[in-house]
């Protein structure tokens, strides 16, 4: 276990810097992303986590090239219908990596706001993301 695992996740959150950024993903994305297996994260449940190992995105909707990531500045919260407004649909809303905006810009990752006024944005497929950050199964 690392120790990050000891940290709370809450404050955590709170130390972001700027907006928090929000990728909603799947059991499996979970798992492949972060290194969290699902079934051990209760509903509404969050665990600190070191890093976010992100591959090469498959989305279509509101990319900037080919690959990226989608992310949102939408709260963990939102509704499903919130979601589904930005094309995350079904078990894309089961869980949701966070990170913060600082830390992106401080680790020259590219965040792209493809769709400003409704919270969409892109990072780079292949990104890295050292934390700590925060996965959490909604």
């Amino acid at each position: 276990m690392t120790s990050y695992q000891w940290l709370d996740p809450a404050a955590v959150i709170a130390h972001f810097q700027g907006r928090v950024i929000n990728h909603f993903t799947d059991a499996v994305g979970l798992r492949g992303i972060v290194g969290v297996v699902a079934r051990t994260l209760h509903p509404r449940q969050s665990i600190a986590v070191p890093e976010a190992r992100f591959a090469s995105g498959t989305a279509d909707f509101l990319v900037n090239a080919p690959g990226d990531i989608f992310v949102t500045d939408l709260s963990i919260d939102a509704s499903p219908g919130q979601l589904a407004l930005r094309g995350i649909f079904g078990a894309k809303q089961h869980y949701v990596i966070s990170m913060g905006e600082g830390a992106l810009v401080a680790q020259g990752i590219r965040l792209v706001w493809t769709m400003p006024g409704r919270g969409i944005g892109v990072i780079p497929g292949g990104t890295i993301v050292a934390g700590p950050l925060v996965a959490t199964r909604r």
